[in-house]
């Protein structure tokens, strides 16, 4: 007889980071709450990342990134799009639309 949809979802061995396998539930447990410790722990900023000098937009440009956008300027990039490339995230070729 097959395993029940609860028995499935259940956690019954985590792999250590020196590559062994636990089983024992308070292991299982402690293994847990030490990963999530870890990852949501703030480890400081890397000081290299701080030595990088990074640019800023001026007042004018970065007002220009405000503006609205005209209904001419989205129909002259969608019609510069080549038909069989695809314009975005979602996959669809500029044909499609």
């Amino acid at each position: 007889m097959g395993k029940s949809k609860q028995q499935r979802k259940q956690i019954n061995a985590l792999k250590r980071e020196d590559n062994s396998w636990r089983s024992d539930p308070l292991e299982l447990e402690r293994l847990v709450v030490h990963f999530f410790m870890n990852l949501y722990t703030n480890n400081g900023v890397s000081k290299s990342l701080l030595s990088y000098t990074y640019w800023r937009l001026d007042l004018e440009k970065s007002s220009t990134l405000a503006m609205l956008i005209t209904s001419e300027e989205i129909k002259h990039a969608f019609f510069n799009v080549h038909p069989n490339k695809t314009s975005g995230y979602n996959g669809f070729p500029a044909s499609f639309f």
